[in-house]
């Protein structure tokens, strides 16, 4: 299992996958279909919700699909992991 955290670029949500920036560049962020995603007030979010400028925590299992997401809704500052 793998985590990590990043400010979102870009979403599609007809592959289900995020682009975040992140320390060292971009980052290809697939996501599961079943995922669970909660905003910064634990309430439930859909994929295409989560905008640009939306500060994202991810846990994703060994498949690479993340499967908890946690969304700070345009927080424009990485939210800790955890």
């Amino acid at each position: 299992m793998s985590a990590g955290t990043g400010l979102v670029r870009t979403v599609d949500a007809g592959t289900n996958t995020l682009v975040l920036e992140i320390r060292s560049g971009a980052e290809l962020v697939h996501v599961a279909r079943a995922a669970t995603i909660r905003d910064d007030h634990d309430a439930a979010l859909a994929l295409g919700e989560i905008k640009p400028g939306d500060a994202v925590a991810y846990y994703e299992i060994t498949s690479g699909d993340a499967t908890v997401l946690h969304v700070a809704r345009q927080f424009w500052a990485i939210p800790r992991e955890g």
